[in-house]
């Protein structure tokens, strides 16, 4: 694993960079160019509740073409919470919540929006 770069990386690899704590490794997985790695990465980074990722995260729920991504980055933002997911991911989890064409994104925006007005 150790000098791997997130192109060589899997969806095994994430979950030991997870295992390690290795959330700033992870966030720069966000960016794969396969999605299975990508959805696993933001689902890693929510479990940590990795505050570093809220950017990447916010990127690849307003980005990503799969759906699964979009909707494991709205999941991650509201696993994170807090004062800067409301502020720098708060109004893209709306606009995802009402406009997203995939319905599971537009819950786990709507969802995520719930968490972080806690």
């Amino acid at each position: 694993m150790h000098g791997e770069t997130a192109e060589a990386m899997d969806a095994d690899g994430v979950r030991l960079l997870e295992a390690d704590g290795k959330g700033r490794k992870l966030a720069k997985c966000l960016n794969d160019a396969d999605p299975a790695v990508r959805r696993a990465a933001a689902e890693a980074l929510g479990r940590l509740r990795a505050g570093a990722a809220i950017v990447g995260l916010t990127e690849r729920l307003a980005l990503d073409d799969d759906p699964l991504v979009r909707a494991a980055a709205a999941d991650a933002l509201g696993q994170i919470g807090g004062a800067a997911v409301r502020l720098h991911a708060g109004p893209r989890l709306s606009r995802s919540a009402y406009d997203d064409p995939d319905p599971s994104v537009r819950t786990s925006a709507a969802d995520a929006l719930v968490r972080i007005r806690r």
